[in-house]
């Protein structure tokens, strides 16, 4: 009799890949935006005097350039205008400098960041453990600008932003302890939209901030970010 025809199992689907995330950590570096400076030497004038990370700066570092930099735009307009613009494509102006963007996870340890053009460190979607880091003098916007994605601050100097000191938008998840943060125009810390989940522990301080040193939406505004993100997810 004819033998029987083999039957062949099919292959099973492979489970999906789960998302690639890029890990980075940047420890015991010191970073600077060239922005308007002649040369090398110019822009390395942001490091003038510099304190050991997590350690305020006496004075703000002079850079000559700046002189020719554009004048700071309205106040009002700082914040929108850093955390906002150009978000999904990390190719902005002005210069941040670091940038963590959605699948990255970033520890920042140990680091000098100062006189950056734009904020010392911007997160879109991302995850960021900054520890034991000076972050000073950004010249547009907040020091640290967080747009949705996870950030733990832990023992940091955040001091001196043409802006606030922390900037947190869209359903940020942020944890902060034993930061000190002064010396800002505006806002130590603003909670600029709903949605996300903002603790701050007992042992940040805030000095001679130029605004309040933990600035929370109106209920109105709540509202409007609210309406916002409703818009948004019905797109």
């Amino acid at each position: 009799p004819p033998l029987p025809t083999p039957t062949l199992n099919p292959t099973p689907p492979r489970p999906p890949r789960p998302p690639q995330a890029g890990t980075l950590s940047v420890e015991a570096c010191r970073i600077t935006c060239g922005g308007g400076a002649r040369d090398e030497a110019d822009a390395l004038r942001a490091f003038a005097g510099a304190p050991p990370p997590g350690v305020p700066f006496e004075q703000r570092p002079q850079l000559p350039a700046e002189a020719s930099l554009p004048a700071a735009p309205p106040h009002e307009r700082l914040q929108a205008d850093a955390a906002l613009s150009s978000d999904a494509g990390g190719n902005e102006l002005p210069q941040s400098g670091v940038w963590v963007g959605a699948a990255a996870r970033v520890l920042l340890r140990g680091c000098l960041i100062s006189r950056t053009l734009g904020p010392g460190v911007k997160v879109y979607r991302g995850e960021l453990e900054a520890v034991g880091n000076t972050i000073a003098f950004a010249s547009r916007g907040a020091n640290v600008v967080a747009n949705g994605g996870r950030v733990r601050l832990s023992r940091n100097q955040i001091q001196g932003a043409t802006g606030d000191g922390v900037s947190v938008w869209n359903c940020t998840q942020l944890s902060a302890d034993g930061n000190r943060i002064e010396g800002n125009t505006g806002s130590g810390v603003v909670i600029n939209s709903c949605g996300g989940r903002v603790s701050l522990g007992p042992d940040n301080e805030f000095a001679a901030n130029g605004a309040q040193d933990i600035s929370r939406p109106s209920a109105r505004e709540l509202a409007c970010s609210r309406a916002a993100a409703a818009a948004l997810a019905a797109c």
